[in-house]
């Protein structure tokens, strides 16, 4: 390797270094996905009101569906967090049964499933500004004791809020609207009454997301929401409906996940595909000659057919017999074999095979006669595989 050559390998090799580190020290843009995962620390993840929970509850984390994980022993608190949640009917009748039983079912979603909403009698609409391109939330406590504060979202968000039939007459809990909009107050957090227990519903899971609890005093908003939760020992919390689930779906996930790790992992392979190049052309190894496998199929049928004779397992030996003709029947003559045999099956393989139907007849005869015997002899299985190969050979 000449002297020029190795100059420019090493700058090569320093520039795809440098290039490394500024892309790993690049500031991350800020992820601003639905999560509501646990442990995710993103702005709409739930990592703090998860954490403020397990102060308060007895925090269980249940990663079934709701249909399998609802049973006669489950009893507190069931908190639902996501973007969107869709039960289906089986599953919602059975979780409407549990609340009925004095259990309370938390919901906060901006969209939820058809069924649900035609069984409590509610609409989920999305109001947005129309005077303006900023749709700016503003919410509230209808509680007397709380009715003066008002929380804002910081961030555009076109606001989901319910509609309650004329029928109902649903305790709402907090209102919304739009800053500079009209100024209609929207139901977002209503109680339901079911049996001996209750549903919350919030129409807006923004408002427990890491982003909203850490703007100025809006923790407040979402301790008040909290505080209508039974103070029950149980709190479960759902990991099955989560726009993010985090699963390791491949052992690269931690390196990947780690944005320092992961450049690690391209200058290693990088730097092993450019050894290969360069080391690859100075030395050359014999390459080795293997043989193709020998076909030993005939030498294990000799094995197999050695076995039986000296186990004398002469059954076994007419089972096969048997089988492999059955087989020939089917797949080489096409002629399906009847569970009683009659007239016209053996009339069809005696003119498929050329054969009197007087032999054909007199083979399956045989077949039957030794089928009776427990012990069939040696001299027979002669006699009739003799006789099955002058069947075939038609």
């Amino acid at each position: 390797m000449g002297k020029v050559y190795k100059i420019m390998l090493v700058l090569m090799i320093l520039g795809f270094i440098g290039l490394i580190f500024l892309e790993a020290n690049k500031p991350q843009p800020l992820n601003w996905s639905p999560s509501y995962h646990r442990n995710s620390k993103i702005p709409f993840g739930t990592y703090i009101l998860h954490r403020e929970l397990k102060n308060h509850f007895d925090v269980q984390t249940l990663s079934a569906p709701p249909y399998e994980a609802v049973n006669e022993t489950l009893e507190g608190n069931y908190f639902f967090i996501n973007n969107q949640l869709s039960f289906d009917k089986t599953e919602l009748k059975k979780m409407l049964t549990w609340v009925e039983k004095g259990n309370t079912l938390f919901l906060a979603a901006n969209h939820y499933s058809q069924p649900l909403l035609d069984t409590l009698g509610i609409e989920v609409k999305t109001a947005f500004n129309r005077n303006s391109i900023y749709s700016k939330p503003l919410f509230w406590l209808t509680h007397k004791q709380w009715a003066t504060q008002r929380y804002q979202f910081e961030r555009n968000q076109n606001l989901s809020y319910f509609k309650i039939a004329d029928s109902l007459n649903y305790p709402i809990l907090s209102e919304a609207n739009l800053i500079d909009a009209e100024a209609i107050s929207m139901p977002v957090y209503i109680k339901i009454p079911k049996g001996k227990g209750q549903i919350l519903m919030h129409s807006m899971p923004q408002t427990l997301s890491n982003y909203f609890i850490l703007s100025e005093d809006n923790y407040l908003y979402t301790e008040k929401i909290l505080a209508y939760l039974p103070a029950t020992k149980n709190l479960f919390w759902d990991a099955h409906y989560k726009a993010e689930k985090k699963t390791v779906s491949s052992p690269l996930y931690l390196l990947f996940k780690n944005k320092h790790l992961k450049w690690g992992y391209y200058l290693l392979v990088i730097g092993s595909i450019l050894y290969v190049i360069f080391e690859g052309k100075r030395k050359q190894r014999s390459i080795k000659v293997i043989k193709p496998h020998k076909n030993q199929t005939y030498a294990f049928t000799q094995t197999v057919a050695q076995l039986f004779l000296e186990e004398k397992d002469y059954k076994n030996i007419f089972k096969k017999q048997t089988e492999q003709l059955y087989h020939y029947i089917r797949w080489d003559l096409h002629i399906d074999i009847p569970p009683k045999k009659d007239a016209l099956f053996y009339s069809k393989l005696a003119i498929r095979t050329a054969k009197p139907e007087a032999f054909v007849i007199s083979l399956f005869e045989e077949i039957e006669k030794i089928n009776q015997q427990n012990t069939p002899s040696q001299k027979s299985l002669i006699a009739l595989a003799k006789k099955i190969n002058e069947f075939k050979n038609s």
